[in-house]
């Protein structure tokens, strides 16, 4: 699958470590920490307008986390690849389309499903707002001002 263009955006939040670690698909992974003890969660929107499967919009739910023995607070995110272990456990990761939930699963594993995106991109506020069967799942809204 190729991207050629796409509006995206990405919302970091803390969690409770202890449920975050419970949602891990292995022991062996351990959640970032912030420095007050509590898990780094992600939340990421992507309206792809054009790819090799076709325009369709992709909601991702992932925690940063370290394969192997437990981190220090926040240096994984601060090193990304030259960490050991680190990366990104996708916990959720809905689109609108059978053919990119189909290709997702088939070429990378992920646990993708299909539900219903509308994607509002413009010079004040990026939105992306989720609903199944009319019914809103999951909106998230980000205002364009400041500094990233």
């Amino acid at each position: 699958m190729l991207f050629f263009r796409d509006d995206a955006f990405i919302l970091f939040f803390t969690a409770n470590f202890d449920k975050v670690k419970a949602a891990m698909p292995s022991d062996q992974l351990h959640p970032v920490r912030t420095v007050g003890g509590r898990a780094m969660v992600a939340v990421s929107a992507s309206n792809f307008m054009e790819t090799t499967v076709g325009a369709y919009g992709e909601v991702v739910v992932f925690v940063p986390a370290v394969y192997g023995k437990r981190p220090p607070p926040m240096l994984p995110l601060a090193l990304e690849t030259k960490y050991p272990g680190f990366g990104m456990v996708v916990l959720h990761m809905p689109v609108t389309t059978t053919l990119a939930r189909d290709a997702g699963r088939g070429e990378w594993g992920y646990t993708k499903f299909t539900t219903d995106m509308d994607f509002d991109i413009n010079p004040d506020y990026m939105q992306c707002r989720m609903r199944e069967q009319n019914q809103d799942i999951l909106t998230l809204h980000v205002q364009r001002r400041g500094v990233p």
